[in-house]
């Protein structure tokens, strides 16, 4: 898909459509999409300073019914959605990186919450929880020993 008919597309997944229209252009992105852009839908990094979070359930959406391996490149951009549980496709992005290879995701989440802890976002690490209770992690899985314990920096009786 040549960077015209990418942004064409890009600025109709818009929450503020049809419904139907919506569907259409989630459908368009699948078919005419490969790897390189399913990647390109959200942030290659966690210092994201903008994102147009009326695309994000839409975006999330073309990312789950896609599946993974093809998703894959989306990874750091699904991390990043957890600082704000309450962002549009937050809840569906965490069912989307469950849908990952543990084997794959792992690294990332570990990377990312030691991220979120060394920035003390509680935000974040409160979103990054969610996501390793519904993925069933244990501290044995990481490499690093002490990731787990990341989630002490939260209020325990709130968080736990």
């Amino acid at each position: 898909m040549d960077d015209k008919r990418k942004s064409e597309l890009f600025n109709k997944l818009d929450w503020d459509q049809p419904m139907s229209f919506q569907n259409e252009v989630v459908n368009a992105f699948i078919a005419e999409g490969d790897e390189a852009l399913f990647g390109s839908l959200l942030p290659k990094d966690y210092t994201c300073i903008y994102i147009d979070k009326s695309k994000l359930d839409n975006i999330v959406l073309i990312l789950r019914k896609i599946g993974y391996p093809a998703n894959r490149q989306s990874i750091k951009g699904l991390l990043f959605l957890l600082q704000d549980i309450n962002w549009p496709g937050a809840h569906q992005g965490i069912k989307v990186l469950l849908e990952m290879d543990r084997t794959y995701l792992r690294p990332y989440l570990e990377q990312v919450i030691k991220l979120a802890y060394k920035n003390e976002d509680d935000m974040w690490l409160y979103g990054l929880i969610h996501l390793v209770k519904q993925g069933n992690f244990s501290q044995n899985e990481f490499t690093d020993p002490n990731t787990m314990k990341c989630f002490e920096l939260l209020d325990r009786e709130e968080y736990q």
